[in-house]
């Protein structure tokens, strides 16, 4: 099994892939250089993405599967880099059958008075925030509502001072949580 990040990891084992007679599965979960490109980190025209761009399909060609987060990384894997289509499989990181096919009702405790949300995740240069930070200020005058931030990342620091400047008495920014901290601990207060 090789992954998508860090990039070209899959490079070294699909050398070997035949020699060494084994199975190899790649889990895309981001596409390098197209993700350098979309960032503005580099040109689609320079010499650097068409070597990192022949490297990553000749990956892809090796790999006797493909997994990808959605349709459209499926269709772009197969359009861009000229993959069948058969050998990549969808699985997907969210439950949105399920949550398109019943309502969530969310769940409080009998003392408590508000709902919390958490997010957990990186807030990289890649994880778009904005989002999350609009739907944060349309439930401003919740008080009954609570978005906890976890995590980091490159633009941790720049959302926390974007919600800082809206004023959001909504949303909460922990950081990390770290490791071997007591069972007890309770990261949502």
């Amino acid at each position: 099994m090789t992954f998508s990040t860090p990039p070209l990891c899959g490079f070294v084992p699909q050398k070997y892939k035949k020699k060494k007679d084994f199975c190899m599965i790649s889990n895309n979960r981001d596409l390098y250089p197209d993700l350098l490109v979309a960032l503005k980190r580099i040109k689609s025209t320079s010499m650097l993405f068409k070597l990192l761009r022949s490297a990553a399909r000749k990956i892809s060609d090796k790999s006797d599967r493909i997994v990808t987060v959605g349709d459209e990384m499926k269709g772009i894997i197969s359009q861009r880099y000229r993959i069948d289509e058969g050998k990549t499989i969808v699985i997907e990181n969210w439950a949105l059958d399920d949550l398109e096919k019943k309502p969530i009702t969310p769940v409080k405790k009998e003392n408590e008075s508000t709902l919390k949300i958490l997010y957990t995740g990186n807030t990289g240069r890649s994880h778009e925030y904005r989002t999350l930070l609009e739907g944060i200020k349309s439930l401003r005058d919740m008080p009954e509502i609570d978005f906890i931030i976890t995590g980091g990342g490159y633009d941790y620091d720049i959302f926390k001072k974007e919600a800082e400047r809206e004023n959001l008495g909504n949303i909460h920014f922990r950081g990390f949580v770290l490791e071997g901290l007591s069972p007890k601990t309770n990261y949502l207060n």
